[in-house]
């Protein structure tokens, strides 16, 4: 949220903020689509904190987490539709720079992700 207005990351989150939309309107079809924009979402996110270390690990976090994510497929149609619409929820926050609300729905956000991953895990 503190990037200068200059920062090519605020173009590349408006970017997101369409793809995320296009993927919306066609989500029936195309709802697996959906874990290369959560890669990308949180690869920009985390790309603000200029660390060589997150930048290392964000890259095999997500390839562990979709894998494993993927192999449940009990309701993926609906855990990606929710989780569209928390993105889009988080990208327009950072886009108009309500940081309170961005870090809200970035917590709401993590907390549907992670009661997915522990479901999947439970039933396996």
């Amino acid at each position: 949220m503190n990037l200068p207005a200059n920062d090519i990351r605020w173009i590349e989150m408006k970017v997101l903020l369409q793809e995320h939309r296009e993927l919306r309107d066609n989500i029936i079809e195309k709802y697996r689509d959906f874990s290369e924009l959560d890669r990308k979402l949180h690869t920009l996110i985390l790309s603000a904190a200029d660390n060589p270390f997150i930048n290392d690990f964000i890259e095999l976090i997500s390839v562990i987490f979709h894998f494993h994510y993927q192999w449940d497929n009990k309701n993926l149609h609906a855990r990606n539709i929710l989780a569209v619409e928390e993105h889009l929820a988080l990208i327009v926050k950072i886009v108009i720079k309500d940081d309170l609300a961005a870090i809200a729905a970035l917590r709401k956000h993590l907390q549907t992700a992670r009661k997915s991953l522990m479901d999947s895990i439970c039933l396996n």
